[in-house]
């Protein structure tokens, strides 16, 4: 798996580690998914997997007052950094 990557929605930069020195085989599966587990489980990343943390929006829709009342709202999209930082460690787990 993957050594390092950056992501996460609360800081800029955060290191997650994948230690699994036992490759899958027919006869060693359990004792690999323990590991996988345990990687996932440490670094915080199991809602991915549970569905509990799921992808934000790609963009965000603002809303700002129009200088006349007469003209309404304007609304512009911006893009939401949240889901850029979801879709990089959803394909850390993917690798």
């Amino acid at each position: 798996m993957v050594s390092e990557a950056m992501a996460n929605s609360n800081q800029s930069s955060h290191s997650y580690n994948f230690v699994t020195p036992i490759k899958l085989d027919h006869n060693n599966f359990m004792v690999w998914r323990n590991q996988v587990l345990a990687s996932i489980k440490g670094n915080g990343l199991e809602g991915f997997i549970n569905g509990t943390n799921p992808c934000p929006d790609q963009y965000l829709d603002q809303i700002s007052e129009a200088s006349s009342s007469a003209q309404g709202d304007s609304r512009s999209r911006t893009e939401n950094h949240a889901f850029a930082v979801w879709i990089r460690t959803y394909q850390l787990l993917l690798s």
